[in-house]
């Protein structure tokens, strides 16, 4: 806000400022910027740290601050001079933090994915807490420069959210998804699923569909559903295994 503005180029602490700057012959902003970035490059790089490891260890967002106070009290080196808001120890910071790096890793495996001359999908669905429905999928493609089975790598894509639990419905995110990600939908060679009907319904299953357009897709009954499938038959022969489960 312009008054916002206004009331900042008033405060002592913008003309003491102002003054130290022409003091040192008027730098303009963006050398400024960038010799401040240099000078702080390794105390944001250990506040990054903090929030990925926030992140990885599936923590909420608002532990970012106890960690940045943790490393505080532990006289942590390359930790921001002084513990206030805007050194970048706050909540938001932590978020944005978390936001860069997930951009980061996801540009790194498009670039992986567009490299990889085939590609296979794991989908799976689940509904969170709040009975809302997604769609979790995984690739399988081959590491860039190689094509021995050994270099397959399998990493988590997407986390898709959909209305409904519909076969249609389905085939319309993985599309979007595909379009996104900029994958040519040809290279697709092999899905992985579960054995609801709604994935592999012979004519309205997801896979029947996805075959629709992809006539050379191959589909696999997921081997963890299926001995989840075979141990529940096999609990079903002794009366007392149902017990200890």
């Amino acid at each position: 806000m312009k008054s916002a503005i206004r009331k900042h180029r008033k405060s002592k602490e913008h003309v003491w400022a102002a003054t130290k700057h022409y003091s040192k012959g008027g730098k303009l902003v963006k050398t400024h910027a960038k010799e401040f970035i240099s000078r702080n490059r390794h105390k944001v790089i250990t506040l990054m740290k903090l929030a990925y490891f926030n992140a990885k260890e599936d923590l909420a967002n608002r532990n970012y601050e106890g960690l940045c106070g943790l490393a505080y009290s532990l006289n942590v080196l390359e930790m921001p001079i002084q513990h206030v808001y805007s050194s970048y120890t706050n909540m938001m910071a932590g978020k944005e933090f978390i936001f860069c790096i997930s951009k980061y890793l996801d540009d790194l495996q498009k670039q992986k994915l567009l490299q990889s001359p085939y590609y296979a999908f794991m989908v799976d669905e689940t509904t969170d807490r709040s009975e809302e429905k997604h769609l979790i999928i995984y690739f399988s493609f081959l590491a860039p420069k190689c094509t021995c089975c050994s270099a397959i790598e399998i990493t988590f894509a997407k986390l898709l959210t959909v209305l409904d639990g519909c076969a249609h419905t389905k085939f319309d995110a993985i599309m979007k998804m595909i379009k996104e990600v900029g994958l040519n939908k040809h290279q697709l060679i092999g899905i992985a699923t579960d054995g609801d009907s709604s994935m592999l319904g012979c004519h309205d299953g997801l896979v029947a569909i996805i075959k629709g357009e992809m006539p050379h897709l191959m589909s696999v009954h997921c081997i963890a559903h299926r001995g989840a499938l075979a141990a529940l038959d096999a609990i079903k022969c002794f009366p007392c295994l149902p017990y200890i489960d």
